[in-house]
């Protein structure tokens, strides 16, 4: 009887700690499955902010291109050509930098044209002076991360 008392014993033992191994890797493999799950978080939020910035990003870009595009067709209009020298005149007024939508113009991203013109004169060759007129354009508009603008500077001469 005394060994079937130690069977029963080392058997209650063995069950005993069995339940114990068990309870203890449940354990493991549950704050495995968190931390997985935490670092697959964290990962897609980093993917996002990256997204988004790079999206951000793009959008100033392009309209950094439409100003661009606004202040080249200024230059190239014949109000600011060498051969309208004498009627060069400031100016500033709104620019639609980026039209959204046909429909719904109230939605589309408006900034302000600023054309300032200053007569100068230098010293040019054989001591003779140069008159000519500095054309400063700046397109000027607001984005998410704050103000932005694109300026662009053109000397003309009068011939």
């Amino acid at each position: 009887m005394h060994q079937q008392d130690m069977l029963k014993e080392e058997s209650v033992r063995l069950f005993a700690a069995k339940a114990l191994r068990l309870r203890s890797q449940r354990g493991v493999t549950l704050v495995e499955v968190l931390v997985a799950a935490a670092v697959i978080i964290i990962s897609t939020m980093g993917v996002v902010a990256v997204t988004r910035s790079s999206r951000q990003t793009d959008v100033t870009f392009n309209h950094r291109r439409a100003a661009r595009a606004i202040i080249d067709s200024c230059f190239e209009s014949i109000s600011y050509h060498y051969s309208n020298y004498q009627n060069l005149a400031n100016i500033s007024r709104s620019v639609v930098v980026d039209p959204r939508t046909p429909e719904t113009p109230d939605d589309d991203l408006t900034g302000s044209l600023s054309i300032t013109v200053t007569q100068e004169s230098a010293q040019g060759a054989a001591l003779t002076t140069i008159n000519h007129k500095q054309v400063v354009m700046s397109v000027t508009w607001n984005e998410p991360e704050g103000q932005q603008s694109v300026t662009l500077t053109k000397c003309i001469t009068q011939l």
